[in-house]
């Protein structure tokens, strides 16, 4: 679902809690920054990097988090 804010003008996407694994798809930067992050255009969505989102699930926190798996531009998987 797309938006405009009205304060900054910026188009803003909304990911909602019924959207699928795979759905999210990152530019191929994503996997070289850091381990946390927002991004200006997805509303109120935190980005974690895989290596922090494996870590969450092995500790039991992924179904607290309610992860969604990301797709990289350009991945076939």
């Amino acid at each position: 679902m797309r938006g405009i804010q009205k304060i900054t003008g910026l188009e803003l996407l909304r990911v909602n809690g019924w959207s699928k694994d795979g759905d999210v798809v990152l530019s191929e930067i994503a996997l070289s920054g850091p381990d946390l992050w927002f991004e200006a255009r997805v509303d109120h969505k935190i980005f974690l990097s895989d290596a922090l989102a494996q870590r969450l699930i092995s500790i039991g926190l992924g179904d607290v988090f309610k992860l969604k798996e990301c797709r990289i531009a350009g991945d076939d998987a």
